[in-house]
């Protein structure tokens, strides 16, 4: 009987986690650039900014020939 007890307990814990992981993403994902939700104040908070990373951000302000030469170069040097 315990037993039955120990796996509905279980599986309404992960329900719930879920359930907890679910509105999170939900109410972050509406989250607009530049705003901070405090969660325990001064220690965690939530702010939404954007990472162009060097993946994309890497020479973008340089027109297409410069890309190219740049790539070459490198492409010698390795």
């Amino acid at each position: 009987m315990f037993r039955k007890y120990k796996y509905v307990l279980g599986v309404l814990l992960i329900l719930l986690f879920f359930a907890i992981d679910w509105a999170s993403k939900y109410y972050l994902a509406k989250l607009t650039v530049d705003r901070t939700i405090t969660i325990i104040p001064n220690f965690f908070n939530l702010v939404y900014v954007q990472n162009s990373g060097i993946a994309f951000g890497f020479l973008a302000h340089l027109s297409g020939i410069y890309r190219f030469i740049f790539l070459i170069a490198i492409s010698a040097i390795v």
